[in-house]
């Protein structure tokens, strides 16, 4: 099964349906009450959170191993986006209720050409986005091969209160060149540190016949 099916039935995410061009598009976010983990960043605006039902926000920050409370250190939380580009936050909910992620495909784009940071060796989360597929148009954003294979052993995402394991799925999309929109906060189990790299398709336009 691929990740984009694996999205669409643990996520009941219309992700097709709802992308309008090549350069936006929008996903359903179905809020739990309980915890929740949730994309954030440059190029994500979350729209229909019900800060009224929000009790706690806090960021995982992989170099010293801590959460971070964001409703108390918002200034932080922007150190961080401006480092990492995208981050997942994990939000507690006393209520269930949907809300959506619009995306700007174009500041994304940006924000992973803009973004300086190290996997750590052990658990980073971060956020999936289409950059991260071989077939994207125009550039990829690798997160994990280097000159030997995968650095990673383990991929997880948060689903009904517990986590689901979408490693193979992840390999397997990437494996089709599937550049199809959609934007997923998970949690990676890394071997060995690894900086992320961007390589970008800079070929002159063909002739026109």
């Amino acid at each position: 099964m691929s990740i984009l099916a694996v999205l669409a039935l643990l996520l009941t995410v219309p992700m097709a349906q709802a992308q309008s061009n090549d350069k936006y598009f929008e996903q359903g976010l179905y809020i739990e009450e309980g915890w929740n983990l949730i994309p954030y960043g440059e190029g994500l605006e979350i729209e229909g959170l019900q800060e009224e039902h929000l009790l706690g926000a806090y960021v995982y920050r992989a170099g010293s191993g801590d959460y971070l409370d964001i409703l108390e250190n918002e200034y932080q939380l922007d150190q961080l986006v401006d480092a990492y580009g995208l981050i997942p936050i994990w939000i507690y909910s006393d209520a269930s209720y949907s809300a959506r992620v619009e995306v700007d495909i174009r500041e994304v784009d940006e924000a992973l050409r803009d973004a300086e940071f190290v996997f750590v060796e052990g658990w980073n989360y971060y956020v999936l986005t289409p950059q991260m597929n071989p077939g994207y148009d125009g550039m990829h954003f690798n997160i994990h091969q280097n000159k030997y294979g995968s650095v990673i052993d383990d991929m997880y995402m948060w689903e009904d209160g517990e986590w689901e394991y979408i490693y193979d799925e992840f390999l397997e999309w990437e494996s089709y060149n599937d550049d199809g929109g959609f934007i997923l906060p998970v949690l990676i189990n890394y071997d060995e540190r690894f900086t992320p790299t961007m390589s970008e398709d800079l070929s002159v336009p063909a002739f026109p016949y």
